[in-house]
C-alpha cells in the first residue's frame, strides 16, 4: 500500500511528496501488530485470515488493488469472518 501511496506521488512538488512521505512512514510506524494486541496472536481465530488478507495485499500490484476498491478475496474473507465473530466485531470492514 504504501509503495502505491508512493507512486501515485509522482507529479507532486517534491517538497509536498517529501511532507507526504513522512506523514505515511509516521502511519506505517504505528500500525498494530500482533506484539501491541493483547491476545492476537496464532490462536486467535482471525489470525490465519489477518495473515493471509496482509499478504494478498503485499503480493498484489497497485493497479489490482485500485481495480479492485482497495480489497482482496482474502480482505474479504476476514471481513466476514470479523462480522460473524463476537471476539473483534468492530474489526469488520477492514480495508487496506
Amino acid at each position: 500500500m504504501k509503495s502505491c501511496a508512493l507512486r501515485n506521488m509522482q507529479d507532486v512538488p517534491p517538497e509536498y511528496r517529501d511532507m507526504f512521505t513522512q506523514g505515511l512512514e509516521s502511519m506505517c510506524a504505528y500500525l498494530p501488530s500482533s506484539d501491541t494486541i493483547p491476545g492476537f496472536n496464532a490462536t486467535h481465530p482471525s489470525y490465519r485470515a489477518s495473515l493471509a488478507c496482509l499478504k494478498s495485499i503485499a503480493e498484489t500490484s497497485c493497479e489490482v488493488l485500485e481495480a479492485q476498491e482497495n480489497s482482496t478475496p482474502q480482505c474479504d474473507e476476514l471481513n466476514r469472518l470479523n462480522e460473524a465473530s463476537t471476539v473483534y466485531p468492530q474489526a469488520s470492514g477492514f480495508q487496506p
